[in-house]
């Protein structure tokens, strides 16, 4: 049966088509219930090692480059590892204020910061220059 107005006969198909996926996605669902294997897990028991932030280091990169910060280091002629520990520098003391021995412990034990900078080895040396 074919409709007297075209656009009507696009909508039919249209909606024929959304139809057809919700179904496929109903069928999709049901197969993963049913593959899904729980486990019970005691919460009080749950332990975890190697724990680091992210979220403030995340935030600190975001606004490392909105202020500009990324173009003004771009400018200088230092390597990239300079830059990624200028990076680490000036955000850590803003994470987490305190010395230098205290940055380099927060850097290499805390945070999830050197693994999101280009170069992630953050040296005692290096903080200390």
């Amino acid at each position: 049966m074919e409709l007297a107005d075209p656009s009507l006969s696009k909508l039919a198909d249209d909606l024929y088509k959304d139809f057809e996926f919700i179904e496929v996605s109903k069928e999709e669902k049901s197969k993963r219930r049913s593959a899904t294997n729980y486990q019970k897990v005691d919460l009080n028991g749950i332990t975890t090692l190697f724990n680091r932030s992210l979220g403030a280091e995340l935030v600190g990169l975001e606004f490392f480059k909105r202020i500009g910060l990324d173009e003004i280091l771009d400018t200088l002629f230092i390597t990239d590892k300079d830059k990624a520990l200028i990076k680490a520098q000036i955000i850590s003391r803003l994470v987490s204020p305190g010395s230098e021995r205290s940055t380099l412990k927060w850097l290499q034990q805390r945070s999830s910061l050197p693994e999101l900078l280009v170069h992630p080895r953050i040296s005692r040396s290096r903080i200390l220059k």
